[in-house]
């Protein structure tokens, strides 16, 4: 699969506020137009890496 790469005009807010919104909006654009299979495998990429924090996390609590 070759990797496309589309020019575009395209503006970046300066407010953090504003820029999260609209990389958010961008992402679920984005994930709206995967198929199935590739909307489940990306699902299980973040949930598996948000596991595997939780679980460093969990292992590296200090012991009182």
């Amino acid at each position: 699969m070759m990797n496309e790469i589309k020019p575009r005009l395209d503006f970046e807010p300066t407010d953090k506020y504003e820029k999260a919104k609209k990389d958010l909006i961008q992402a679920m654009n984005s994930f709206c137009e995967l198929s199935p299979y590739q909307k489940e495998k990306l699902f299980k990429e973040i949930a598996g890496a948000e596991v595997t924090d939780a679980f460093i996390r969990f292992m590296t609590m200090t012991k009182h």
